[in-house]
């Protein structure tokens, strides 16, 4: 198999056939690659697909369900539905497409284990991780699916997102100041998303268009390098934002040799047993959704770190089983309960647990060959003269 430099190569340029691809976010991405293993996998979700097959055989035979692909801890957080209720569930589902069910649950292990190897917040054992993740699978499954709207039946997931979620002055400065900038023209924003996304809004007058800061530290790693325009006015008395984030074909297609095939993002969403976010939609293969203060992620080092030890290990636990539930959520969309829960009896913790470890495995060897390049492609460049400006991109552990 051809090594994590040339497969990361060949992802781009498909990619690139696809959609126009902010270079210097590219860049960016490259450098925080090189950081730690948990970035790496954030940002390479191409390279799983390509080896799943290979190191999974078995378990990338199990049954096929329309699934989030891309899926980790740190996808995972709240949106308000039609009611105005605080909803939590995946939100980000980029990479959806037909895979096998065990795809998620593996991943979602793996980003859970190689965040805890490098985060003193996370306490949590590998035995904890999968126990938890398995269990709370398994209950979804058998309970066949149950949104998780946190108004009455999660007081303490309501609670964590309270503590994790910013306080709405502190995330308008922030996200005015440190995330974004003005576009330097209305012509920088195509004509079909400006039209998208000025329709969406209460209101055409005084509409201010953004983009990303230059150089602005990135939220997420696996869609970096795609556009995104926001559209925010000042409505009634406070700010309203619209995203406009241009949506590819899963990388499951570029691992499958197709240069074609169906955008599958909207699909899950509505498919997953959730009360939906109504803003949410896609037009053009445009993800448009809206931003505010209280839709954000939820991670497990978000569990308030005053708590004592053994509170927060609970609290931990409790979220990963939530994730295993919620991701039952997604996959019951597509797939009868019947079937998934017959087809999820085929298997146990411990094949989760094998998965997860020789996933990690292929992980980190392949983080070691990358790192390893990237310094020296950073040495060529330094001594070419043309500088290395990202090479400290992203030294944070997570953004």
């Amino acid at each position: 198999m051809r090594d994590i430099v040339a497969s990361t190569a060949s992802y781009e340029a498909w990619l690139a056939k696809q959609i126009p691809l902010m270079q210097e976010d590219v860049e960016i991405k490259h450098a925080k690659m090189a950081m730690d293993p948990f970035q790496f996998m954030r940002a390479t979700f191409y390279r799983w697909c390509e080896l799943w097959p290979v190191v999974n055989p078995d378990l990338a035979g199990a049954k096929e369900v329309l699934g989030v692909g891309d899926l980790h801890i740190q996808n995972f957080g709240t949106w308000r539905d039609a009611e105005g209720r605080l909803v939590w569930g995946v939100n980000d589902f980029d990479e959806a497409a037909p895979c096998s069910f065990m795809v998620d649950l593996v991943r979602t292990a793996a980003s859970a284990q190689l965040a805890a190897e490098q985060d003193t917040l996370l306490l949590l054992s590998l035995k904890e991780i999968l126990d938890s993740l398995w269990t709370g699978y398994q209950g979804g499954l058998e309970m066949g699916g149950r949104p998780f709207v946190l108004d009455r039946r999660h007081p303490w997931l309501l609670a964590l997102a309270q503590n994790a979620l910013k306080q709405p002055k502190e995330f308008w400065v922030r996200w005015m100041r440190l995330k974004t900038e003005p576009v330097p023209d209305h012509g920088t924003v195509p004509e079909e998303v400006r039209e998208v996304l000025l329709s969406d809004l209460p209101t055409r007058d005084a509409v201010a268009f953004r983009w990303k800061k230059r150089g602005a530290d990135p939220k997420g790693l696996g869609s970096l390098g795609h556009k995104r325009f926001f559209a925010l006015i000042d409505w009634k008395g406070g700010p309203l934002i619209r995203e406009a984030k241009q949506s590819s074909l899963s990388a499951w297609l570029w691992a499958r040799n197709a240069d074609s095939g169906q955008n599958q993002v909207l699909e899950i969403i509505n498919k997953s047993i959730r009360s939906h976010d109504p803003y949410v939609r896609m037009e053009n293969n445009w993800l448009i959704r809206p931003i505010a203060a209280h839709c954000g992620r939820i991670d497990l080092d978000e569990v308030d770190a005053d708590h004592p030890m053994a509170v927060r290990k609970t609290e931990q636990m409790k979220l990963l089983r939530a994730m295993g539930f919620e991701t039952a959520n997604v996959h019951l969309g597509s797939v009868p309960a019947k079937e998934l829960v017959s087809a999820a009896k085929k298997f146990t913790v411990d094949d989760l647990r094998r998965g997860t470890k020789q996933m990690l495995a292929a992980i980190k060897a392949d983080f070691d060959v990358w790192r390893n390049a990237y310094k020296a492609s950073v040495k060529v460049k330094k001594k070419s003269g043309t500088g290395a400006k990202n090479s400290d991109a992203g030294k944070k552990k997570k953004s």
